[in-house]
């Protein structure tokens, strides 16, 4: 029998447009975290963890308006940091831009914008690399030789094409030069061009060693991550009218690493690959992000990280804070989001002799809802983080399953109370 819902609404969402800080102005709307219902101890406690782990900038956007911005040191918001690898993911975009401006096709060989010779393999070898497995770290060239080397020495056959994820610098960084060609301009005025005219970033790219690397703003960095959020969009003007590249672009490319599009790391996957090996792990990159997070992730944690079901984005810049591996460091990805996860002050505490146990499961969850709690529940109540909360009726708790099919998209706290009045929380993620 399908369980009624019924709602009280105790907050909305705001009914105007998507908000942009404008492109000519340091001039940007904020949110009093108190409004999300953080707390300003935990906000303090967060700080203080970034400080200790070298963070030079800090940002958090709710719904594309500064709600945290901290930075460190002798650090400003004027100061410029590199990006690293989270760089490839303007890379990624622009390259997007290039198929819809018809300048290129994913499909077609890199050896048609660089020409011959740019590897060390026979022209058929060479041929079969396309510009999609350069987005997808899957062009079969030997990683082990250099990394970063774009010398054709260095980039040699190891399989084929579209048969191995492996990390590899040299493939990608030679995109750049794909772009330059199919635009006939070098990569700072085209980024120009097609990304900082419209959005207002600043940052530039700067040759180091075989790399080049962007350099730029903590603030021009959510900039692009609100971008990004928006499907390529800012204000009236949509910079990427490819929407089957922007979906792939956050889609998993390939089978051998889910949890890698289009030079974009993703969330939410039942297996995932890391740059310092060849390793298949089993779970999600983050467990303790959002389901359906997406990042951009360079060396020494510099990190976009876009959760489209609380339309949030965090930015964090610094130098190396763990000694995570290069250029993914998921162990510092995964602290920072349970501490962001923390700052809510609704989170119950429960004085109990023994911990009480409340699992939710499919979490993800779709349509329903179930629960194993030990005692039966007399009442729910499931939190949305917009504020807006909903309501069961014992009624509807009998049969243990809630019909969450009518819930928005997003995260959620489920707070129940026991028969016997123990008070339980935890949360979960529902998804289309």
């Amino acid at each position: 029998m399908a369980v009624a819902l019924s709602w009280i609404l105790t907050g909305g969402l705001s009914a105007q447009g998507t908000y942009y800080p404008p492109v000519d102005s340091d001039d940007w709307e904020a949110i009093n975290p108190a409004d999300l219902n953080w707390c300003a101890d935990s906000i303090s406690s967060l700080y203080s963890w970034l400080e200790d782990r070298d963070t030079k900038a800090f940002i958090v956007l709710q719904d594309g308006k500064i709600v945290l911005e901290e930075y460190f040191g002798s650090f400003q918001p004027d100061s410029l940091w590199l990006w690293a690898s989270a760089g490839k993911t303007l890379t990624s975009f622009m390259i997007g831009q290039a198929q819809g401006d018809g300048r290129l096709q994913i499909g077609h060989p890199m050896a048609d914008y660089l020409g011959r010779g740019w590897t060390s393999l026979p022209p058929e070898q060479e041929d079969s690399i396309s510009i999609e497995h350069g987005l997808t770290m899957t062009s079969g060239l030997d990683e082990t030789i250099d990394g970063f080397c774009t010398d054709p020495e260095c980039l040699q056959y190891k399989a084929p094409a579209g048969s191995r994820w492996a990390y590899h610098n040299g493939p990608y960084t030679h995109l750049l030069s794909v772009l330059e060609e199919a635009y006939d301009t070098g990569i700072n005025i085209l980024t120009n061009q097609l990304l900082k005219q419209a959005t207002g970033m600043d940052g530039f790219w700067f040759p180091l060693g075989y790399n080049r690397i962007y350099f730029s703003t903590a603030r021009s960095m959510a900039r692009f991550g609100w971008l990004i959020a928006n499907d390529g969009q800012w204000e009236n003007q949509l910079l990427l009218d490819d929407s089957t590249y922007l979906h792939s672009m956050r889609q998993p490319s390939q089978d051998l690493n889910p949890s890698y599009g289009y030079l974009w790391w993703l969330n939410g996957q039942d297996a995932h690959m890391l740059p310092s090996d060849r390793t298949r792990y089993a779970g999600s990159l983050a467990p303790e992000a959002p389901a359906d997070a997406y990042f951009a992730v360079g060396a020494s944690s510099q990190i976009i990280a876009i959760h489209p079901s609380t339309n949030r984005i965090v930015i964090r810049m610094g130098g190396n804070p763990d000694n995570s591996p290069i250029p993914a460091p998921t162990n510092f990805l995964r602290e920072m989001h349970k501490r962001l996860e923390s700052l809510d002050c609704s989170t119950v505490n429960i004085e109990e002799p023994e911990p009480l146990k409340l699992k939710l499961y499919p979490n993800p969850a779709q349509n329903q809802l179930r629960w194993n709690s030990g005692n039966p529940l007399s009442q729910i109540r499931i939190t949305h983080f917009s504020g807006l909360e909903y309501f069961f009726s014992s009624e509807e708790l009998e049969e243990g399953i809630l019909n969450i099919s009518k819930l928005p998209v997003g995260v959620y706290r489920f707070q129940a109370i026991s028969t016997e009045g123990q008070v339980m929380s935890t949360s979960f993620v529902k998804v289309r």
